[in-house]
């Protein structure tokens, strides 16, 4: 008994260092899962300093310096989703997503991508 419970401590420790970045479509959900958790914090995994971002991307992964953009960014996204009736694009390095986003899930766009040391990162909005 005390072996299983072991194990199962562990498996819950070791699963808190989740992998945001292990494909276009995870890094694109995290952003939909951080608006609908309120889980800013976990915004600043999708960027990396060596990835060109522009504007939009970079307000993304840098929300929680800015508190007053919260609300506004949960609003957006937390009723988002991958449009299902288009396709996920990845060209070698380079990936675009198509979303589904806004109060009322009535807007559309995309989220450019780039692959980066083997992780996918956010690089364009």
């Amino acid at each position: 008994m005390k072996k299983i419970l072991y194990i199962s401590i562990l498996t819950v420790l070791c699963s808190c260092g989740a992998d945001y970045n292990s494909s276009p479509e995870v890094v694109v959900n995290t952003i939909f899962s951080a608006a609908r958790q309120n889980n800013i914090s976990i915004l600043k995994n999708l960027c990396h300093p060596d990835v060109f971002n522009d504007g939009e991307t970079r307000n993304i992964c840098n929300l929680e310096k800015y508190p007053t953009r919260i609300n506004e960014f949960i609003e957006l996204f937390q009723n988002g989703s991958i449009d299902k009736n288009l396709v996920t694009v990845i060209d070698n390095d380079e990936a675009s997503v198509p979303i589904i986003f806004g109060p009322n899930s009535d807007m559309d766009g995309v989220m450019y991508l780039e692959k980066f040391d083997g992780k996918w990162y956010l690089s364009g909005f």
